[in-house]
């Protein structure tokens, strides 16, 4: 069913989404100020493209499997399978949007739950990667293989398979994170139902990219120890580390 939803006069200027509608000849902004009206309360939506196609652009000649790549590869959106139903989120919708209190809550499943993921939230919107060509499914299935690039935080989203590996495949990890802590912090995140979506693990492993892997280690056994929802860099005390863990940013537990 489609919504009533807000478009800020921002977007007349949004240099990734005019680029890409270059780049494609596809009415890409167009159709990107009309998604939030299919789109739940959360920013979700099944990914499927000839329906959203009658809802978005039904007189257009157009593949709009080609239209849902295009914000896919440049980071608007991601895409995620939960049993054998895709789904797709604009990360920013909440953002951008305000929500009537009578809207119903989203029935559709987060990506928490997803089972196989498709991101490109650290791609740079200013160096996109092309769309992809014309293929014979409906943007339904699985993709073609990728190769990974797993060397920084700045590369495709990684896909799995499983829930146990879910929240690490949201966005692709820094090398020498430590898993282990990692996975038991994680553990803690849902335990605790703080939220465990690309963007706010983004912002988490950003910070500790910028770190060694010891550095990382400490940082997060604090939050694990001292129930803090995210990691936090260590004060150094005459270039050294302090055993503590800092008392300035924690959460509730």
């Amino acid at each position: 069913m489609a919504r009533i939803r807000t478009i800020k006069p921002e977007l007349a200027r949004h240099e990734p989404l005019f680029q890409a509608e270059r780049e494609t000849g596809l009415p890409i902004r167009f159709a990107w100020a009309l998604l939030p009206t299919v789109c739940d309360r959360e920013g979700r939506f099944k990914w499927r493209p000839r329906d959203l196609k009658l809802d978005i652009l039904p007189y257009d000649d157009c593949d709009f499997s080609h239209v849902l790549d295009a914000w896919l590869t440049r980071g608007q959106v991601v895409k995620y399978r939960v049993g054998r139903e895709w789904y797709g989120c604009i990360l920013t919708f909440q953002k951008h949007q305000s929500i009537n209190n009578k809207e119903p809550n989203s029935t559709l499943p987060g990506i928490d739950e997803s089972e196989e993921t498709e991101d490109y939230t650290n791609q740079a919107h200013s160096d996109p990667p092309p769309t992809r060509e014309e293929r014979v499914d409906d943007a339904s299935g699985t993709r073609d293989e990728r190769e990974s690039h797993a060397t920084s935080l700045e590369g495709k989203g990684r896909e799995g398979k499983g829930k146990h590996a879910n929240e690490s495949r949201v966005l692709i990890l820094h090398d020498s994170l430590p898993k282990a802590e990692w996975d038991e912090w994680m553990q803690k995140r849902k335990s605790k139902r703080w939220p465990c979506d690309a963007l706010t693990l983004g912002k988490q492993l950003q910070i500790l990219a910028e770190h060694d892997t010891e550095t990382q280690r400490g940082m997060l056994n604090n939050s694990i120890q001292s129930t803090w929802q995210g990691v936090f860099p260590p004060k150094h005390v005459n270039g050294k580390v302090p055993a503590d863990p800092p008392r300035t940013r924690e959460f509730p537990s």
